[in-house]
């Protein structure tokens, strides 16, 4: 059998791709190789899938080519989204931004798409490896260990290593590119936790914290010069406002999870990092010598750790009371305003050294894939006509939030338009 359009890849943007084919007509197949289509999407959200988010823009994304991308966020928009899922049957609930199925239940979206798959009478082979794709006399074959399929196009929707869902060997799912000449950037975990040298993480394990994080970067070059602290030697790259949480190692969260596809990036070209926190910024104290000292007047018979009780979590005072060299049981009235400050600063610059990323098996989402810019608009890649890609294979990854899944869907379904224009000319011709 011929079929006009094989998927590889059953995950979120695959699927939709397949939908996307199904609804012009198009006999489709979709591989996948684990033993069920959508397993990502059931663990999306801690089960309640975050499918997309009420603004998306390019600013969401890191790609090497945002003329693209740009291009394929105008196409389909948030509206577009949420009015498609209905059509299959499924409402959105806002949660200040982040759109979830109205149920919460993340099997919700993979029902749906799979219902609509078996509706259009779409072709599913599961555990079903793909091992080679070539192409010969205008038709593609896709080989795998005990199947051979021939399509008139193909669309690449593997997904990347990130979370622990690709189990090839190797450089899977990105070799099966190679035999087109299809370029893989560097590949990085991102939306992940951060591992640091501080050696108190052990006793601040659990805490949970607001704060305003700041990642600054020490160059390799400049780190033979590097004294005190990066405000004199480093670069300021990124801020993020959120929740911080504390683990055993380091640090995680959403805020730190926004800063760590740049920190995997700039951690593997040598240069040093450094994560810093502001517990006390929504205080808005403009004089902390003078709200210390007015506060000294009803509590100097206090222990500093009882002094700023109320202001953050026990722990994590106690270890800037640590950080600031003083003891947390010495007395308010033993101490000058000088010592408290030390203490407040700690607060407002918490700092810590980032040593590594934790692991790709442990990342939500990969930074890389195929290089971007060897894809036009339609996602066909330029050096192959009926050859196209989606998702997250691509290069292309957003911030927490919905917005990767975002791209899943509008990727994928740009993907499978394409597709069924491509396979449409391609009859015409045959015609001929």
């Amino acid at each position: 059998m011929i079929y006009d359009l094989i998927v590889v890849g059953g995950g979120a943007s695959g699927l939709m791709a397949a939908i996307s084919a199904l609804e012009k007509n198009l006999k489709v197949l979709i591989l996948e190789e684990e033993s069920r289509v959508g397993k990502k999407i059931l663990a999306t959200g801690n089960g309640r899938c975050n499918f997309t988010h009420e603004k998306v823009s390019l600013d969401d994304y890191y790609t090497d080519a945002s003329d693209i991308l740009q291009a394929i966020l105008s196409r389909y928009t948030v509206q577009d989204v949420l009015m498609y899922f209905e059509k299959l049957g499924m409402y959105a609930r806002n949660k200040n931004g982040y759109l979830y199925p109205l149920s919460e239940n993340a099997s919700t979206v993979l029902d749906v798409l799979r219902l609509r798959i078996q509706e259009l009478h779409g072709h599913v082979r599961t555990d079903s490896r793909v091992i080679r794709i070539r192409k010969k006399n205008e038709l593609f074959e896709v080989l795998g260990e005990n199947f051979r399929m021939q399509g008139k196009a193909v669309i690449l929707a593997m997904g990347s290593k990130a979370g622990g869902f690709c189990k090839d060997p190797g450089n899977m799912p990105y070799e099966l590119g190679e035999a087109f000449r299809i370029k893989t950037s560097k590949l990085y975990p991102s939306l992940t936790r951060m591992h640091c040298r501080e050696k108190f993480f052990k006793t601040l394990a659990g805490v949970r914290i607001q704060a305003e994080v700041s990642l600054y970067e020490i160059p390799l070059y400049e780190k033979s010069s590097y004294k005190k602290s990066s405000y004199e030697n480093g670069k300021l790259c990124m801020v993020e406002n959120g929740e911080v949480q504390f683990t055993k190692t380091g640090i995680s969260g959403i805020a730190v999870f926004q800063l760590s596809g740049f920190a995997a990036q700039s951690l593997d070209k040598g240069n040093e990092i450094e994560v810093h926190m502001n517990f006390v910024k929504e205080l808005g104290i403009t004089d902390p010598g003078s709200w210390i000292l007015d506060r000294m007047k009803n509590q100097k018979d206090r222990t500093v750790d009882d002094f700023f009780l109320g202001i953050l979590p026990r722990k994590i005072s106690q270890q800037c009371i640590r950080n600031a060299g003083l003891q947390e049981d010495i007395l308010v009235k033993n101490l000058v305003v000088d010592d408290l400050l030390k203490v407040y600063h700690q607060m407002g610059d918490f700092c810590v050294h980032i040593t590594e990323v934790d692991s790709m098996e442990n990342a939500q989402v990969c930074r890389g894939g195929f290089y971007l810019d060897q894809f036009d608009e339609n996602l066909q890649y330029k050096k192959c006509p009926g050859l196209f890609a989606c998702g997250e294979v691509l290069n292309v990854d957003g911030i927490c939030g919905g917005f990767n899944l975002h791209f899943a869907w509008i990727s994928g379904r740009t993907a499978g338009h394409s597709a069924c224009s491509y396979v449409e000319k391609m009859n015409e011709k045959g015609k001929q």
